[in-house]
């Protein structure tokens, strides 16, 4: 029989609530997640957790993310009712009820984030394995790796690799993070022969689920895990 894998909830529950907000990962973990995913920037010194590279998809601002200011940023709203959040005001909310996905997207934002893990891990009773730092970045990955050797990595991909998941061995990642599209039982094979996790992304329908275990990954992605929980081993 093919074992369950983790579910985690992207960007929080994202197709429950505004997506990377305090209300969508609260939700999450009234859900019962394994971990949440959720994307980070450097901006005017402090790392927000926001996905888009500009404003206008989710907020009632325009331009660039990474030009604005903070306390510009703070009174925008996500979905015309939430604001974003800092990093560690996320953190804060999930204290360590789940794993966190930390996926780095701005340039130069993989020393913030090591140093807010080491404080987490050091006054806040956390420990490295409570996250999971994530990049199509893989410089930054690296750059995680030469700072806190003891935080896992997960190489993120968009497309199958000549070498298989040879980049991420080499990384020293902890897991392989495959996108749906290119969901390939030989990818996986290979992941796990290296040791190597292998989470997808992004499952939202039952056959997709179904392809996900069938294939053996470890875990995968999801919008609405609620639509999954119940069926993990224990749940009833």
């Amino acid at each position: 029989m093919s074992k369950k894998p983790l579910v985690i909830g992207h960007r929080g529950a994202a197709g429950l609530e505004p997506e990377n907000t305090l209300r969508s990962f609260r939700r999450a973990l009234e859900i019962g997640v394994d971990l949440v995913e959720l994307d980070v920037w450097l901006v005017d010194g402090e790392v927000i957790v926001f996905h888009d590279r500009e404003l206008e998809r989710l907020t009632n601002g325009t331009g660039l993310l990474v030009a604005q200011r903070l306390d510009a940023l703070q009174n925008l709203k996500v979905r015309n009712s939430e604001r974003i959040p800092l990093l560690t005001e996320v953190l804060d909310l999930i204290d360590q009820r789940c794993g966190v996905n930390i996926e780095l997207k701005g340039p130069g934002v993989a020393e913030a984030v090591v140093q807010i893990a080491k404080r987490y891990v050091s006054e806040r009773g956390w420990n490295n394995q409570n996250f999971l730092i994530s990049s199509f970045d893989h410089t930054q990955l690296l750059r995680i790796a030469e700072l806190q050797p003891a935080l896992p990595l997960g190489v993120l991909l968009y497309g199958i690799p000549a070498d298989l998941a040879a980049c991420a061995e080499k990384l020293g990642a902890y897991s392989l993070h495959i996108a749906l599209d290119f969901l390939n039982p030989e990818l996986i094979r290979d992941a796990h022969a290296r040791e190597l996790i292998c989470f997808v992304y992004t499952v939202n329908s039952k056959a997709d689920y179904d392809r996900v275990v069938a294939m053996g990954a470890d875990g995968f992605f999801t919008d609405y895990p609620d639509r999954f929980i119940d069926l993990k081993p224990g749940r009833s």
